[in-house]
Formats: structure tokens, C-alpha cells, sequence
């Protein structure tokens, strides 16, 4: 049995993903994204919450939620708001042995690579970086404010500014249609 019957490319989606899925992965995802342009209508300001976690297995990296917003203001309030909420629940979070989660003063940019679009514009971040003092594990969090000056602001120009292809398409997989 060939595997080449049941992927698809991702590009069918959006052109700026590149990548071969499950054709029940492309579907999810391409629910999802629909359901997200639903829910968050043509607000232009968008604000991207993404993690990435360092630790003894390696690199996780997600995309934890996207919010758009009808102005710059409601959106840096939500970013700022939403930051600290995210600290406050991964201080609160366990780790292993006697090791505590601590808020570390500065946050790496590398961490966070962006890809040039000349439609989407940074108008502001929250940035997050913790360490659990193992010197094993670290964590980045960030909450990007965005203006997307683009027709469909949930469209190409803002996935592929974010790159992350995977991480996108995995959150987007997991957003359905609530039920009335």
C-alpha cells in the first residue's frame, strides 16, 4: 500500500506552505482555517501567541492562539494582558526534582525568526524568557502584534511571514466550529 495516495500538498491551502500532509490533516486544517476567519472576521490586528520550549528531549515549538482585534489599542492591551497571564500560569507550572520555573530579564530575538512580508507590519511584542534553573530547560513565549494590510488578513502574507508551516497548521487543525 502506497502512502503517495493518501498525502496532499499543503499549498492547496495557502501557497506560502510547501509541505506534503495526511489528506485528513489538510482537511482539519483547512476547517480551521475557515472557522478562524469566521470567528475573527477582517479585524486587520492580528496578535500570534507562540512557545518554544527547550528541553533534555529538544525543541517544541507551538502556536498557542490567534486573536485579531478592529484596532492597534485593543490589540497591545490583549498582547500585554495575555502576557502576563502566560507567565503567571507557566511560573505556576511544574517541573521536575526541586527545579522552579523563573522569569529570566532579556529574551532573545533568534528565537523568534520572522520572513519579510511587505504587507504585514510588527507593531508590537511581548516577549517571555524562563528558565527552570537546570540548565537544561528554557522557554520562550511570545504574543507578536501584528497589522496585516492585506484583503484576508488570516491569508499568505500573514503565514508566511510567521513561517513555522507545521506549528500554524497544527493549531489551525485543532480549531472547529463551536456547536449550537
Amino acid at each position: 500500500m502506497s502512502t503517495e495516495n493518501t498525502l496532499a500538498f499543503a499549498s492547496t491551502i495557502l501557497p506560502c506552505w510547501n509541505g506534503r500532509y495526511i489528506t485528513s490533516f489538510i482537511a482539519a486544517v483547512e476547517s480551521g482555517l475557515q472557522a478562524e476567519r469566521r470567528r475573527l472576521q477582517k479585524n486587520s490586528y492580528i496578535v500570534v501567541a507562540s512557545r518554544d520550549l527547550y528541553d533534555y528531549d529538544g525543541l517544541s515549538q507551538s502556536v498557542d492562539q490567534l486573536e485579531a482585534f478592529p484596532s492597534q489599542e485593543q490589540a497591545l492591551a490583549f498582547a500585554r494582558q495575555a502576557s502576563k497571564a502566560a507567565l503567571a500560569e507557566a511560573l505556576d507550572t511544574p517541573t521536575y526534582g526541586s527545579y522552579k520555573w523563573r522569569q529570566v530579564d532579556g529574551s532573545p530575538t533568534l528565537f523568534f525568526t520572522r520572513y519579510k512580508q511587505p504587507q504585514v507590519h510588527v507593531i508590537g511584542s511581548e516577549r517571555l524568557h524562563l528558565e527552570n534553573g537546570s540548565g537544561f530547560d528554557l522557554l520562550y513565549i511570545e504574543h507578536l502584534v501584528l497589522h496585516i494590510q492585506a484583503s484576508e488578513p488570516l491569508g499568505n502574507e500573514l503565514f508566511a511571514y510567521l513561517g513555522a508551516e507545521y506549528e500554524v497548521m497544527n493549531y489551525l487543525s485543532r480549531q472547529v466550529e463551536p456547536r449550537s
